[in-house]
């Protein structure tokens, strides 16, 4: 969901994702909310937009299987859950030229993490 008002903006993104792994009796669940603020226009000699926001990272884990050593079979139950699922981001889109744009974001707090791209538009 996308709002704007002149060169203001703010969006909200939220993903589910179920996986259920193959090769033991185990399951992924993650929800990722992921809501932003920010200005598009002119920064300075710059034009593109920068933001700032939060990410939500609800995974939980759960890996069941059996491992053998020394001809004796282990079993093994394991539930995992983020310790600190909220981080803050910021982040920029900068218009190279007409045709080429990059972005870039990275998260502080908790989790840390950084992606970017280099966008093409014909």
């Amino acid at each position: 969901m996308v709002w704007g008002h002149k060169h203001f903006f703010t969006s909200v993104d939220y993903n589910y994702t179920r996986t259920a792994l193959d090769i033991s009796d185990s399951s992924i669940t993650a929800h990722v909310l992921t809501p932003r603020a920010g200005f598009r226009g002119n920064l300075g000699p710059f034009r593109g937009a920068a933001w700032v926001g939060a990410m939500y990272q609800g995974v939980a884990q759960r890996f069941r299987g059996r491992l053998t050593f020394n001809s004796m079979p282990v079993r093994f139950d394991v539930d995992e859950e983020p310790t600190d699922p909220w981080n803050f981001l910021m982040g920029f889109r900068w218009q190279l030229s007409p045709h080429f744009n990059l972005m870039v974001e990275g998260g502080v707090g908790g989790r840390q993490q950084v992606y970017g791209g280099l966008t093409y538009r014909f």
